[in-house]
């Protein structure tokens, strides 16, 4: 398929999937920024014309609202128009790609519809962005699409929701503070502590429930693999290198060690349970970590405290309980969510995609990512240097905070392109790689729901006892 030629009338932003739960939630937000900067030109993309119709004339009516109360008649708002393209359609969807800068991809699972679209963006040089947390199908995209996007310039970004921009962010922007107050320290381990208060709508748990998953070819290795191969988001010369194995198997036993309870001084010997996304963003953090060179001997763990940073402070020892109590329950529904037929069937009946949480459940959402990164401790002093990062979600995770974190990774491609960090090779990458600083900026200064960040490095005694702040 050839490459159509660059055209200003290129819409600014084509939503694939449009219909879909979390769309609207990516919609809404548009529309709310769209005020603070300038008009917006947005295509709302599906397979469905009539409910395109609806959704279009539903977000100009809303839109038509919003100016009024905030006076903006003429300059910052949204105008909204259609394409019709299904998701096996490789016509349309390389027509769909031609017409526009970014594509934003709402719809999943991604295995089922989203492979032709990372094709075509890949063949037009059109930007993408979207909200899967299917690791395989990702790596895979690079795999497949790499040469055309390198060809055509495109920058194809995937993992841009919950999962998993607040785990690479929180770590990239860790090691940042690490390398500037200490230039040669060894890097040795980054965690992350969340703690969130939401639910997972309808479309993320059939994802769950349906995602494949090659037992035979995780299983056939010589340190087991925890859903995928550690190092799957890589750029594919990776696999050349003569560390390539070995590197595979540390990550590979770090990621199952972190499937264990764990007890941490920095909470007072507070427990901690695996954060139910570890196995998928933890391949997010260590893709970062191999393109960004964070060290040779860097390792990922992501945790979860069901009782928040203070409580399990002060619960200490005790905090093991809830922990437990969590761990199990995830795990036995996960195994119903993936028991052949009875999982997709209780999907489709209690919660089926496209429905979730409402508007006044999703703002009492939050979430908070508390990131540590370390070196290694001097073996004489006990002495080690930790940079601390945290940031701060308002609003459901899953809805809120996946529509925000994508929406403003598209307008760092669509707006602050001249200042994002140089491309990957092959064009594709993680969102610490390929966006950066720049998207970090974005979220800290949004005018809808900015996010709080805040830092500190230190130099400590390896076992001392507190968390910063």
């Amino acid at each position: 398929m050839s490459r159509v030629p660059e055209s200003s009338s290129k819409k600014d932003i084509t939503l694939f999937g449009a219909t879909s739960f979390v769309a609207h939630h990516v919609l809404t937000y548009l529309m709310q920024t769209s005020l603070s900067i300038r008009p917006l030109h947005i295509t709302l993309a599906g397979r469905n014309q009539y409910k395109l119709d609806a959704l279009c004339e539903e977000f100009t009516t809303k839109m038509m609202h919003l100016s009024v109360i905030h006076e903006r008649t003429s300059c910052g708002h949204c105008v909204f128009d259609t394409f019709v393209a299904d998701a096996q359609d490789k016509t349309a969807l390389q027509q769909m790609a031609a017409r526009t800068k970014v594509v934003i991809a709402c719809a999943g699972p991604f295995e089922q519809y989203g492979s032709h679209v990372v094709a075509a963006c890949a063949a037009q040089g059109t930007d993408y962005v979207d909200i899967t947390g299917e690791v395989a199908w990702a790596g895979r995209m690079r795999l497949l699409h790499g040469a055309a996007a390198q060809k055509s310039g495109a920058r194809i970004l995937s993992l841009c929701g919950f999962d998993s921009i607040p785990s690479d962010l929180s770590v990239f922007l860790a090691v940042e503070k690490l390398r500037l107050a200490a230039p040669s320290a060894h890097i040795q381990e980054a965690y992350t502590w969340h703690h969130v208060l939401g639910s997972a709508n309808g479309g993320t748990l059939m994802t769950a429930a349906q995602m494949p998953l090659d037992w035979k070819y995780c299983w056939s290795q010589p340190v087991p693999f925890l859903l995928e191969d550690p190092l799957v988001l890589t750029h594919p010369k990776v696999r050349s290198d003569p560390s390539y194995q070995s590197t595979k198997n540390r990550l590979a036993k770090a990621e199952w060690k972190n499937q264990l309870p764990m007890f941490h001084s920095i909470f007072r010997l507070g427990a901690s349970a695996p954060f139910f996304m570890a196995p998928i963003n933890s391949k997010v953090v260590h893709a970062s970590a191999v393109a960004l060179n964070y060290g040779p001997e860097f390792v990922y763990k992501e945790r979860f405290l069901p009782t928040g940073y203070k409580m399990t402070t002060a619960l200490r020892i005790l905090a093991i309980i809830p922990v437990v109590m969590i761990q199990i329950g995830t795990l036995l529904a996960m195994m119903v969510l993936r028991m052949p037929y009875l999982g997709t069937y209780l999907v489709q009946t209690l919660a089926p995609p496209g429905t979730g949480m409402t508007e006044e459940q999703c703002r009492l959402g939050f979430a908070k990512v508390y990131a540590e990164v370390s070196t290694a401790a001097d073996p004489v002093t006990n002495v080690q240097d930790r940079a601390n990062v945290m940031l701060e979600f308002q609003g459901d995770p899953g809805n809120w905070v996946t529509a925000q974190c994508v929406t403003e990774s598209a307008l760092a491609l669509l707006l602050d392109k001249d200042k994002l960090p140089p491309t990957s090779e092959d064009g594709f990458g993680t969102p610490a790689q390929l966006l950066g600083h720049v998207l970090l900026y974005r979220l800290q200064h949004s005018s809808v729901r900015p996010v709080q960040i805040s830092n500190h490095v230190r130099r400590i005694n390896h076992s001392e006892w507190r968390m910063w702040p």
